[in-house]
């Protein structure tokens, strides 16, 4: 099997790094959360060479047996999701092609899963300038049953979904409960997220304002 080199590379300085990251890559055989983390935080303090990671990246994908395509794309993902730009950006450039370089290659299982992605990428503000022509990529070339969603502005989904959208990432140090990040498991929480139950409350809220000022000059009416 080739292998990643390092011809058409940063030389100088940078070299030391992309030998760095390439051997943490090849360390990359399954879907091993502790070497994706690894991968991810070390593209995260090396911003300064997010062009050359993202390489690299897609470059290794091209390389490795189709078995270990779907852990590359879990890390494309977890870089993505975990520090944003310019990775979101610079791995928007190509995800159609590498996206479906793997989907063509991957058994039943395996699309599964990529299909289970892409569908976070929706939520996720990631790659929208691409999705929409990745699903007719996908459904014209790949598999008919591949389903086209048209991509909806972030406003459009805040005013139409009426929910709270919570990226765990950003709650790593902060002590919330499972029943707030995953509010369909508990009923109190799931309802006190709820639209109808905020407009319901909020309606009671008037009346008993209304009430309340009725009973006042109720009694002003008595004084005098």
């Amino acid at each position: 099997m080739s292998t990643v080199t390092m011809q058409g590379l940063p030389g100088g300085p940078a070299e030391n790094f992309v030998k760095e990251y390439l051997a943490h890559l090849h360390k990359l055989v399954g879907n091993d959360k502790l070497v994706i983390n690894t991968l991810t935080e070390l593209a995260h303090v090396n911003k300064a060479h997010a062009r050359t990671i993202v390489h690299l990246i897609e470059r290794r994908i091209k390389e490795v047996e189709k078995e270990r395509h779907l852990p590359h794309i879990y890390l494309i993902d977890s870089i993505c999701k975990n520090h944003g730009e310019p990775y979101i950006e610079l791995f928007e450039r190509n995800i159609i092609p590498t996206f479906c370089h793997i989907f063509k290659y991957a058994d039943e299982k395996i699309r599964a899963s990529l299909y289970k992605l892409r569908s976070t990428w929706s939520t996720s503000n990631m790659f929208e300038r691409k999705l929409t022509d990745l699903d007719r990529t996908i459904n014209s070339n790949l598999d008919p049953a591949w389903p086209i969603r048209k991509s909806v502005p972030e406003s459009v989904q805040q005013r139409g979904s009426g929910k709270i959208l919570i990226n765990p990432a950003k709650l790593k140090n902060v002590g919330i409960s499972k029943a707030v990040m995953h509010p369909g498991s508990n009923a109190e929480v799931r309802d006190a997220l709820s639209p109808d139950k905020e407009t319901e409350r909020l309606k009671n809220e008037v009346l008993m304002k209304e009430k309340e000022l009725l009973e006042l000059k109720r009694k002003e009416l008595e004084l005098e």
